[in-house]
């Protein structure tokens, strides 16, 4: 399945999230990966993934933030994403 836009248009965030994800769709292609910014200092992403069953918040979002932080960011929007996950 792909990852999709729900509003807006990407930009560079947006874009360099997507690059991120790009390998967990790979690895999951049932997986559901919906993202959106929400306003001028914050995407949201949302994963539907079977896979994911079973796991609390604090494991999610330590998925999250392992998936879109560590992946190749830098400088200023690390930092946004290092802050918002």
């Amino acid at each position: 399945m792909s990852v999709s836009i729900m509003r807006g248009k990407p930009d560079e965030v947006i874009n360099r999230i997507i690059e991120a994800l790009r390998a967990y769709e790979a690895d999951h292609p049932n997986a559901r990966i919906d993202l959106y910014r929400q306003n001028s200092v914050s995407v949201r992403v949302r994963i539907i993934d079977s896979d994911l069953a079973g796991l609390n918040k604090v494991e999610c979002r330590r998925l999250g933030r392992d998936l879109i932080f560590y992946h190749k960011f830098s400088g200023q929007i690390g930092g946004k994403l290092g802050r918002s996950v």
